[in-house]
Formats: structure tokens, C-alpha cells, sequence
């Protein structure tokens, strides 16, 4: 994968991101640098590759390191809410779990291998289950993230299967088949620091192996054809046989003669249209009478010679063209009326001053994960509930999933995260809550507003905030 294109399309998923959470909190990602993995024992480096192999017969462990350097002046570990580890496991072959570690000495990721002297540092998070191809692993790493923006050198992260037997593959920034490499979220409390300066370009990653054998070329065009053989001579060809004596014609039949046509008389005046009668009954129909005996055709006579033409006569004399009326003249435009003067525009309110901060949010935990077998639709989230991560997982009808009340978590984030829903889902409010739509702002007096909002199969997850009277919508993903 490329990754001056990875780089830029995250850091614009951030700044939108930032743009759509409240003053209070802002959100960030960081490029992905270098992922790898290692075989212990081994000397053969894997970075290249589109895979991070993980447990196995060879007992591989992952490498991933992010480059935190992107992130604004703001961004101190005083202020990290939270942070997040998602990983992409492409292939479960024996299911079971991973444990996070920090990793405990630098690794690049063209030359590590198993006998670098890279192994586990400090325990991040350990048992997470892993038993589903295809699904997103996400780990709370916010303590690691925290240590690095105080100073501690950032080495990266280390994945080990727990237990030993399982295997497992996660998707690489390598990878152009299912494209899911690793990602780092997160969430600051306090203002946004301004922009630090772009960093130069990391490093060109290793080549990667030769390409497959190409097929074989398209065969080239025929060479000309040799000449013809001279043709042989044409046979002697048979005598015709002979005609038939043709039939003798019947003699015609005589013409019968003409009656006379009487005089035409003359037309009389046309009386006046008499009202339609009823119609008639059809009569019945004549017999035909026999056909004359066709006579005998006379001789055609000689044709005389041609008379010469006439001249022509005189034309008529063409009548005179009538007079054409005159055009009556058009009415009167009323005047226009005058143009009322334009008002003064009135002079700008003074800003008014900033609020005071809001209390910080509560802490979050680990992922809650949410099955349609377990929680038969719909799903009420419960007001005690402090989990920010709420998952929709491997349902094929549509489910609904329903907030908590708004005033029981003021300032708090909830994303719910779709995975294998092919129906899409919906979530509601509760009681005289209301779902805010991404258009309305902070401070509105009216706002378009909605009690559910219906998510199509193509939405991965929506977030919300909870302004203490709703629930504001913060972005779809």
C-alpha cells in the first residue's frame, strides 16, 4: 500500500473528525509506520509481506509502530481520554486470543527478525478473544499512548498469542486484497492545539517478491500462403436434350357489345336536410347474372400522325388585393412606481464571552460486545452502562439499539460499530430525548431533530454525544 496515500487519508479522516466533536474533546489518528512479524529463532526478516502472522506452529509475534510526531502541540498525555488499537483479523485458522505488549527495544521493520533481540515489554492488555474471520479486534492501549506523549520511547507494539496454540493472521499495510491495515484512534480532552509542522517522508519499505511468471505472449501473424497449382483442363461438356412440343392455345372467346349511356339530367336545387330516419333493413342481394361471351378482337389500326398544339389562351386578369385593417394602437403603460431607499445596515453585536469548560466525561472500558442470540432486538443500552464501544455483530435481520437517557451521561461519547449486519439497524431515544442530526449546531434554539435514525447495510457505525439533554450525532462511519 501506499503510504504517502495512507498518511494523507487518515490525517483528513482526523480533521473531519475534530470538526464534528464539541470543544471540550477532539479526536485524532496517527500514520501507520512499520508493521512486521517475527518467527523467534528465525533470522528471516517478513516486513515485506501482505500479513501479520501471529501464534502458530513457528509461536510468530506481531510488530506495529505508529508515528505520534503528526500530532498538534496539543497533544500532551495529560489530556488523552482515550486511545484505541483496531486490528483486522483477515484469517482465524485456530481460534483463541492475543495479549499487547509495549515492544522493549527500537526494530525496523525491512531487517527484524527472530534473532533481533525484540521481545515483550510492558503488559498493555492480555486475553483478548479472537474467534471470528473477518471482524475488527480493537484494544484499549490509551496507558501506553500516555507514556509515550510523557517521554517513554515508542518502540512500538508487540502481539503474542494467548494461548500458545492459536493462529491467527492480521491484515498488513501491505495488503491490496482486503486493505484493513492497522489503526491508532484518539480522543483528547481540552482545546485543539495549532498544527505542528509536516514531517519529512519516512523511508521507502522493502521490495517486495517477484511477480508470478507472465503468460505467454500472443503468437505471431502466418507467413504468406505459397502459390496456386495450375487449375486442370475443364471437361467436355454433354449434349442438351431435346425440347418438348409446346401445347396449341384455345381460341378466344367474342366480346359482347356495350349497352348505350342515357342522357345525364340535370342537377336540381338542394332541399333542406330532413332529420335522419331510422335506418332500414339491409334488402337481399341480387343474383349475379351471367357473363357475356367475350368477342373477337378486331385488328388494331395504324396510328395517325399527331395534330399540332393549340396556343395558349390569355390569362385571367388577377383580382385587386383587399385592404388590410388597421392594427388597433397599443394601451398605455402605467408608471413604474419609485424604488423605497435601502435601510442602514445596523451596527455588529459585541462576541459574547466563553462559557466555562465542561467537567471532564467518565472513563471508558473495553469494548462491549452485543450479539442479536444473547440481546434479542431491540437492545436497550443501560444508563449505568460506561462502555463507549457498543458492537452490533453477525445479525441478518435488521436490529434496533436504544440510548440511554441523555441527562444520565452529559459530556459522554457512545459509538455503535455494525460488523456483518446485512440489514442494516436502527437507533432510538428514550423518553423525550432526541437524536440531533450532524447539521445542528451547539447553542440552536430550534433544530431539526429526530427519535430514531435508520441506518442502511452500508453504514459500518455512527457516533453520538451527549450534550445532558440529547444525543447529538457526530459522524457515520
Amino acid at each position: 500500500m501506499n503510504r504517502t496515500f495512507f498518511s494523507k487519508t487518515v490525517r483528513a479522516a482526523a480533521v473531519a473528525g475534530a470538526l464534528l466533536l464539541p470543544a471540550m474533546t477532539w479526536a485524532d489518528s496517527v500514520p501507520l509506520l512499520a508493521d512486521a512479524f517475527f518467527n523467534p529463532g528465525d533470522a528471516n526478516p517478513y516486513g515485506g509481506l501482505t500479513v501479520i502472522n501471529v501464534g502458530g506452529a513457528a509461536g510468530s509475534q506481531g510488530l506495529i509502530q505508529f508515528d505520534l510526531s503528526t500530532l498538534p502541540a496539543g497533544a500532551t498525555a495529560a489530556n488523552v481520554a482515550w486511545a484505541r488499537l483496531r486490528l483486522f483479523a483477515s484469517s482465524v485458522a485456530v481460534p483463541g486470543g492475543v495479549d499487547i505488549f509495549a515492544a522493549n527495544t527500537p526494530w525496523s521493520e525491512a531487517t527484524v527478525n527472530g534473532t533481533s533481540g525484540v521481545g515483550a515489554g510492558t503488559a498493555v492488555q492480555t486475553g483478548i478473544t479472537i474467534t471470528v474471520p473477518g471482524t475488527y479486534v480493537t484494544a484499549d492501549v490509551t496507558s501506553l499512548v500516555q507514556s509515550w506523549l510523557a517521554g517513554a520511547p515508542n518502540n512500538g507494539i508487540l502481539i503474542a498469542a494467548n494461548p500458545a496454540g492459536t493462529t491467527l493472521v492480521f491484515d498488513s499495510k501491505e495488503s491490496v486484497q482486503t486493505s484493513h491495515p492497522a489503526v491508532l484512534e484518539l480522543v483528547f480532552s481540552g482545546p485543539v492545539g495549532s498544527a505542528g509542522p509536516q514531517g519529512s517522508a519516512g523511508p521507502s519499505g522493502a521490495s517486495g517478491p517477484p511477480g508470478a511468471v507472465g503468460p505467454a505472449g500472443v503468437p505471431g501473424p502466418s507467413g504468406p500462403s505459397g502459390p496456386s497449382g495450375p487449375s486442370g483442363p475443364t471437361g467436355v461438356a454433354g449434349p442438351s436434350g431435346a425440347s418438348g412440343p409446346s401445347g396449341v392455345p384455345g381460341p378466344p372467346g367474342s366480346a359482347g357489345p356495350a349497352g348505350p349511356s342515357g342522357p345525364t339530367g340535370p342537377a336540381g336545387a338542394s332541399g333542406p336536410t330532413g332529420a335522419a330516419g331510422l335506418p332500414g333493413s339491409a334488402g337481399p342481394v341480387g343474383a349475379t347474372g351471367p357473363a357475356g361471351l367475350v368477342g373477337v378482337a378486331g385488328p388494331t389500326g395504324s396510328t395517325g400522325p399527331s395534330g399540332p398544339t393549340g396556343a395558349s389562351g390569355p390569362a385571367g386578369v388577377q383580382g385587386a388585393v383587399g385592404p388590410t385593417g388597421a392594427i388597433g394602437p397599443p394601451g398605455a403603460t402605467g408608471p413604474s412606481g419609485p424604488a423605497g431607499p435601502i435601510g442602514i445596515a445596523g451596527l455588529a453585536g459585541a462576541a459574547g464571552t466563553s462559557g466555562p469548560a465542561g467537567p471532564a466525561g467518565p472513563g471508558y472500558s473495553n469494548l462491549e460486545a452485543f450479539d442479536t442470540i444473547a440481546h434479542p432486538a431491540p437492545y436497550t443500552i443501560p444508563d449505568a452502562d460506561t462502555h463507549i464501544w457498543i458492537t452490533l455483530n453477525n445479525t441478518s435481520t435488521a436490529s434496533t439499539i436504544i440510548m440511554p437517557h441523555a441527562s444520565a451521561h452529559t459530556g459522554r461519547l457512545i459509538y455503535v460499530l455494525a460488523q456483518n449486519v446485512a440489514n442494516g439497524f436502527t437507533v432510538s431515544a428514550q423518553g423525550a430525548d432526541h437524536l440531533l442530526l450532524i447539521s445542528c449546531g451547539f447553542g440552536t434554539p430550534t433544530c431539526e431533530s429526530q427519535t430514531s435514525s435508520v441506518l442502511p447495510a452500508n453504514v459500518a457505525g455512527i457516533g453520538f454525544f451527549s450534550d445532558g439533554a440529547n444525543w447529538r450525532m457526530l459522524a457515520r462511519l
